[in-house]
């Protein structure tokens, strides 16, 4: 449907204004002659700012509701929730001794992920335009079990 390749083609401008957030460091990095760069980190708030905007919080939202049966949906939440806090506090420290050997490297690693998520969210984002939660739900899942009082 035609909304669902407008939403994938606002994810995939999010995911590359997050990209070239993170690369602009690559390639104009923090360490300057004055040691700071105000222009290329003005740019990467304005770029990551706009492309988390888009192509962030508000795709997962959508998407955790299509795509998870009613009744897990919040513990599927919390679990993806949970597993993204615990790999960006696994993360946290080793940034410290990424950044030691420059912060062009940090941000290498940065764009890789960003890449990575954005090609993962563009190929497998759900088609679900113009159908109802109980529609996407039986589906994916089948007829809903009759519950018992």
């Amino acid at each position: 449907m035609e909304s669902d390749r407008v939403r994938r083609l606002i994810w995939g401008v999010g995911a590359v204004c997050q990209i070239f957030a993170f690369l602009i460091f690559v390639f104009y990095p923090l360490e300057g002659s004055q040691g700071f760069n105000i222009v290329a980190s003005i740019a990467n708030i304005i770029l990551f700012g706009i492309g988390a905007a888009i192509a962030g919080e508000p795709h997962y939202k959508v998407w955790s509701q299509e795509v998870f049966p009613t009744m897990l949906r919040t513990t599927a939440q919390g679990i993806t929730f949970a597993v993204a806090r615990f790999c960006l506090g696994i993360w946290s420290f080793f940034v410290p001794i990424i950044a030691a050997t420059g912060f062009a490297n940090v941000a290498l690693i940065l764009v890789i992920f960003l890449s990575i998520s954005g090609v993962v969210g563009f190929v497998f984002m759900p088609n679900t335009a113009g159908r109802s939660l109980e529609e996407l739900e039986t589906e994916n899942y089948g007829e809903p079990r009759a519950t018992t009082a």
